[in-house]
């Protein structure tokens, strides 16, 4: 008999890892904090890795359907000016599957529907680790309510209250940087196209990626000490005043939408922490190794978690054994991903008279270290 399994948060890591350990055969209910799941947020990329995953779980299509696939994606200077540029196109005939840009709330329906009904139960805040031994966990809620499983899985996100239950304080590690985020009603000349600018001031970059047909995911970085504070109302006044130095259209489109569609936050993430799990409660996605977003592998690295871990549980049903080897298996990519995407905002915080300096040694990377980052990044073992 499969243990049972309980899931803490209904975010992009714990939703896939209900689909891959459902289709294993597992009983799995998955705990949400949030009082409804609505379709809110902003944009994500599921790049080649992850949609090379969503093919396995066979919902693909669906989210083919509800999404943008990209054939390009570029690092340009404030101009427009290419820096890097990554052939999407090439890496899907390489892979199999497409980088596809989508609304965070579109993938989370499509998720949601690749679900038994009755799996996610809304309303339900993670308190505390109740007893946690031999015959299983269990877990108290803040309404008071309790539930026991077999295994207990943390995929609570960047600051983790199942983290802190099993280890402490693991405190964040801010970028220099700061980031809006909005979803907005645009159509892009080129809707395959996707290109992050790079401004002569340090840690500023800015991104208008097709999301669906009639929307845009913008996302606006700026460097600032953490804990920066605004007016919202006056939110797209300030963008467009920031934009002034990227093209007009820029300024115009973030200048233009709504205070309230506006997701604003500091860029953090989590150093490396020596361990992802405690007899049967295992961390995943950003509960474990929460990464900054300058290489677009946050939301792809938990569902390469997710479908590894229901593949060593579909094998191997016993924690004891299938959460050491999970460890060993995913934390070298990991680790490789929190550190370059540390070191690639680090760079970008080099602004003034560094900042064509900066601009030429992206210029001067040689293809080769792209397309060996790439691959490291992109392929999923079979």
């Amino acid at each position: 008999m499969l243990p049972t399994v309980s899931i803490i948060g209904a975010g992009i890591g714990g939703l896939h890892a209900a689909i891959a350990l459902q289709q294993a055969g597992f009983e799995v209910q998955v705990f949400e904090a949030a009082p409804e799941l609505r379709p809110v947020g902003a944009g994500i990329i599921m790049a080649a890795n992850a949609a090379q995953i969503a093919q396995r779980l066979d919902y693909y299509e669906e989210l083919l359907a509800a999404g943008n696939p990209l054939a390009w994606f570029g690092v340009a200077d404030r101009h427009g000016r290419p820096m890097q540029v990554t052939d999407i196109g090439a890496i899907a005939r390489r892979y199999g599957a497409p980088s596809i840009a989508i609304h965070r709330g579109a993938l989370q329906q499509v998720l949601l529907r690749q679900l038994r009904p009755g799996t996610v139960h809304t309303g339900r805040r993670f308190e505390a680790l109740g007893r946690h031994d031999a015959s299983g966990v269990e877990v108290r809620f803040a309404d008071g309510s309790t539930v026991q499983s077999d295994i207990l899985i943390g995929a609570d996100g960047l600051r983790s209250a199942v983290r802190q239950a099993l280890f402490g304080d693991t405190p964040l590690r801010y970028s220099g940087q700061t980031c809006w985020r909005a979803i907005l009603d645009h159509r892009l000349e080129d809707p395959s196209r996707a290109v992050e600018l790079w401004g002569s001031t340090g840690g500023k970059r800015v991104a208008m990626i097709q999301v669906n047909a009639e929307q845009v995911y913008m996302y606006f970085t700026l460097k600032s000490q953490p804990g920066l504070r605004h007016d919202p109302a006056q939110a797209p006044a300030m963008l467009r005043a920031q934009l002034q130095e990227f093209p007009a259209w820029y300024g115009e489109l973030a200048g233009a939408c709504r205070p309230e569609a506006l997701h604003h936050g500091d860029l953090s993430d989590l150093k490396p922490i020596p361990a992802w799990h405690r007899g049967r409660v295992l961390l995943l996605g950003d509960a474990a190794h929460a990464t900054t977003p300058n290489l677009g592998q946050g939301g792809c690295q938990a569902v390469e978690d997710a479908w590894t871990l229901a593949q060593l549980l579909r094998r191997q049903p016993d924690p004891a054994l299938a959460f050491p080897e999970f460890a060993r298996l995913r934390r070298p990519k990991v680790d490789y991903v929190v550190r370059t995407s540390w070191m690639l905002g680090q760079v970008s915080n080099y602004g003034g008279w560094l900042a064509p300096l900066r601009n030429a040694l992206l210029r001067a990377a040689p293809g080769t270290v792209a397309e060996r980052q790439m691959d490291r990044l992109l392929r999923i073992k079979p």
